[in-house]
This record gives C-alpha cells, sequence and structure tokens, in this order.
C-alpha cells in the first residue's frame, strides 16, 4: 500500500489558517468575525475579493462583510437580494471540489453586484482552459447547527488566474466552515448574559481601530487600537480634520448622518493620511445598530490600514499602464496622460506631437538578434525621455514606434525638439561593444489647445510626416503640411 507524500494544503496556507483560528477564538463580535474570514479569504485562500452574505430576518440575503478592491466594497456592502434569485443562482451552479461554481453572470443583477472590469487581469490567462472569467464566481452555502442555511461565502479572482484547484478549494471550504462555526458560536454568545463583558474584552483587543458612534458624531466608545492610532480624535468631526476621503467624497461625518437619519444601514469608503512618502491608507467602513423602526441608536465606525493593500493596486495599476520594457507609457496609460496634460493647457498654448519610428530596427533584429533589439529600444526611450520638457509624455505604441506629446513656448522650439530625437540616433547604439547602426525618423505635427484641433487628428498628421521623412531617406524629421482637424 502506497502513501502520498505531497500534502495538498501548503505549510504557508496551514499557518494562516492556524493564525485565522486564534483570532477567531479571541472575537466574539460578529462583525469582527465576518470581516476576519473575509479577509483569510483574501490572504489565505489567494482570492481578490470576497463577500459573505447573512440570511436576514426577512430571509433574504444582505452582503454583511467584503473584502478587496474598494469598488467591491463599494457596490457590494449593504445590498440586500431576495432568498429565490440566490437558490436560482445555487441550483444553476455545478459542483467543483466541494463548492459550487458559477459560470453565469445574470445581467438581471446589474447594479446589485459586481464584476471586475480589469482586462489585462483576465488576459493573463487568455486561452487557457481553466482560466477564470469574468461571469465566475465561487459558493459555499453555510448552515447552523440543524441544517438551515444562515448565509452564502463567495469568492472571485484567484490570484492565480485559473478556475481554483483541489487545494485552494479545500482552503476556501475549510475558512468557510470556520466561519460557519464562528457564526453559529457568536449568536449563541449574543443571547447569553455574558456577552457584555465578552464584547468589551473582544473589542478593546481587536486590533481593528474601532469606535462606537452616537446621534451627532460624538465617539461614545473607542477600543485601544484607535487610541493609539489617532490621539486626542474623540468625534467623527475631528476624524475628518485628520485625514482626507480618497476622491473627494463626504466623510465620517456624512456617514453617520445618513445611517441616523434612516437613509442607510451602512457606509464605506477610503481616506488618506499623511505626506508624500508617508501616506497611510484606512478603508473605513460604517454600519448602524440597535435600530429602533428606521433610525439606528449607535454606529459601528471600523477603519482598517490597508496601506500595504492600496500600494499594491497602485503598483499593478502603474505596471498595467507602462511598458515593461522600456518604462515608458503604453497605449492604455497615454489615454488618461495625455488628457490630464491637455486639460492642464492654458488656452492657446501650442501642443507638439511627434511620431517616432526606428530606421532599419527589422535589421536589427535579424542580424543580432531579438536581445540586442530590445537594448536599442531601451537605449532609444532614455535618449527620447532625456529630451523631453518638463511635463512631457513619452510613449511606446508598440515595437519600434513612439509618440511624444510636449508643450511648447513655440513652433521653433517643437522642431527643435524633432532635430534633437533625430541627432540623438544618428550615431547609432553601442550594445556589448558593438555599434548598432540605427537612427530614427521623426514626423511632427502642431496645433493650439483649445482651437479645435483634435488630438487624434494632430496624430494622424504626424503620422503621415513620419511618413514623409521615411520616404525622404529617412534619419530627419519633417512638419505635417496638411491642415489638422
Amino acid at each position: 500500500m502506497g502513501f502520498a507524500t505531497e500534502p495538498i494544503l501548503s505549510l504557508d496556507v496551514v499557518d494562516g489558517l492556524v493564525e485565522l483560528a486564534r483570532t477567531l477564538a479571541t472575537t466574539s463580535d460578529l462583525q469582527q468575525v465576518l470581516d476576519t474570514v473575509c479577509r483569510a479569504l483574501v490572504d489565505v485562500a489567494d482570492f481578490e475579493s470576497a463577500a459573505i452574505n447573512l440570511v436576514t430576518e426577512s430571509g433574504d440575503l444582505e452582503v454583511v462583510a467584503v473584502a478587496g478592491p474598494p469598488e467591491a466594497s463599494e457596490a457590494l456592502l449593504g445590498i440586500v437580494l431576495p432568498r429565490e434569485r440566490w437558490d436560482a443562482e445555487i441550483a444553476a451552479s455545478v459542483v467543483h471540489h466541494g463548492l459550487l461554481l458559477s459560470r453565469e453572470f445574470d445581467e438581471a443583477k446589474d447594479g446589485e453586484s459586481w464584476v471586475s472590469d480589469d482586462a489585462a487581469w483576465f488576459a493573463r490567462t487568455a486561452g487557457h482552459p481553466q482560466a477564470w472569467l469574468p461571469e465566475y464566481a465561487l459558493f459555499v452555502p453555510i448552515s447552523d447547527s440543524t441544517g438551515e442555511m444562515v448565509g452564502v461565502v463567495s469568492v472571485d479572482l484567484p490570484r492565480s488566474g485559473l478556475i481554483p484547484d483541489q487545494a485552494q478549494s479545500a482552503t476556501v471550504e475549510i475558512v468557510s466552515r470556520q466561519a460557519e462555526a464562528a457564526i453559529t458560536a457568536a449568536r449563541l454568545l449574543a443571547r447569553s448574559e455574558l456577552n457584555e463583558r465578552v464584547y468589551h474584552l473582544a473589542f478593546d483587543s481587536a486590533p481593528t481601530l474601532t469606535a462606537i458612534a452616537e446621534s451627532g458624531g460624538r465617539f461614545v466608545d473607542i477600543n485601544r487600537a484607535f487610541r493609539d492610532a489617532l490621539p486626542g480624535v474623540a468625534d467623527a468631526a475631528e476624524f475628518d480634520r485628520a485625514v482626507s476621503v480618497v476622491g473627494g467624497g463626504p466623510g465620517l461625518c456624512h456617514a453617520l448622518e445618513r445611517i441616523f437619519e434612516g437613509d442607510s444601514n451602512a457606509a464605506t469608503f477610503v481616506a488618506q493620511s499623511g505626506g508624500p512618502g508617508a501616506e497611510r491608507w484606512f478603508r473605513v467602513t460604517v454600519r448602524g445598530i440597535g435600530q429602533v423602526v428606521t433610525s439606528a441608536e449607535r454606529a459601528v465606525c471600523t477603519i482598517v490600514d490597508i496601506t500595504v493593500e492600496r500600494s499594491e493596486q497602485l503598483r499593478h495599476r502603474r505596471d498595467a499602464e507602462h511598458d515593461p520594457l522600456t518604462g515608458l507609457l503604453n497605449r492604455r496609460g497615454a489615454r488618461a496622460a495625455v488628457d490630464a496634460l491637455v486639460a492642464g493647457l492654458a488656452s492657446g498654448s501650442l501642443v507638439a506631437v511627434l511620431a517616432c519610428d526606428l530606421d532599419g530596427f527589422k535589421a536589427v533584429n535579424d542580424e543580432f538578434g531579438h536581445q540586442v533589439g530590445d537594448d536599442v529600444l531601451v537605449q532609444a526611450a532614455e535618449r527620447m525621455r532625456a529630451l523631453l520638457p518638463a511635463g512631457a509624455l513619452a510613449i511606446r505604441l508598440g515595437g519600434d514606434e513612439f509618440l511624444l506629446v510636449a508643450s511648447c513656448a513655440s513652433t521653433s522650439e517643437a522642431e527643435t525638439l524633432a532635430e534633437g530625437v533625430v541627432g540623438s540616433m544618428r550615431r547609432g547604439v553601442v550594445v556589448d561593444e558593438r555599434l548598432v547602426p540605427v537612427t530614427i525618423s521623426v514626423g511632427l505635427a502642431t496645433a493650439r489647445a483649445g482651437e479645435g484641433d483634435s488630438l487624434n487628428g494632430m496624430v494622424d498628421a504626424a503620422d503621415r510626416a513620419l511618413y514623409e521623412s521615411k520616404a525622404a531617406g529617412r534619419s530627419r524629421w519633417s512638419v505635417s503640411s496638411a491642415e489638422i482637424t
């Protein structure tokens, strides 16, 4: 008889599950349990997004905890969907390693759900037979001790980009079952006489910054983590002065006002503190508690430090918007950057667009190899970037095609820039002590901001001028003589 020698779960996953069990053992507050489980589904089970839906007194299911991108929390938290819709979703799912895999996103739920629109994320595994698609979701129904369903755990966007294998599915199952047990225990504890004492112990020792607010915004209770991180902050107004809301939206005072007026039961937003180089980001979640009819008696404010998560998101966004070889903007990143550049110009400012193309680059790849070709592209990008004035943009369109966009003081300055780009490559490029004879041709188009010349029209005109340079013998620049429209 043989024995398997390779464990299903990795040591890191096992360590994560042990840490989750320890955390849940010290927490009696149901919301903290749900938030902890959601975070474990992201950090331990290795998904980008997770949510927990609990059955309400009416029998419908409400999204009560979300982990992942801020936009997922904003879209999902507090949503209530009818039980029959969930029953239909579960019935249509297929069993996958003990879990339920949904492959059909219901368009009727538009506005009541969240689907990632990050095309670059899905493009990583496009064409793979096990690729995770935007319409996929993975569900785990959870039940109480009587077998009655009390909620559904759902996860999305496995970081591998692939449909979860047995090990990852098992991790989701284990975490969800811990949630199932913890939810049952928390509900029982809430009915016990010891609940108040246990609550205060868990509340004050919880690592998450937590404050209990009353109508008017005063904090009636704050835990140790909150006091240590925000000393002297005693109400919502002081908190709003200490941070800035990302995106410029309303802050904690506004969220509390809506909850106490009965307009909302939950709110979430991202806030930032600290100056350049010392920024910290927080996800702030506010929930009404002790509701009588429509208004809340208190509100729980939980503040989670997401600095590491936010920094990773910004890094991924930058990677998605820049060419990995040269570090220049790519087509995707160029759109917003060019719009911002043009929007910041005064009416009548001169905009210059330079279409650039290396001469003989295919021959370089054929004669010297693609590694040398890559080095040529990198050096060419560095030379162009060094010539650009402050605020100008350098874009790699693909292959050996580049686009430069700059604000110039005069037409002669734009022409000097074009001559500088051409001149920077006339001496060729040295790679591994070998001279690679490659030059560059440039097409220049200029127009005044606010005078009706579209950027697309300028790019087309610059391309026409580039073709003129190529036809005239290469390693030169030409100015568009056509009218830009």
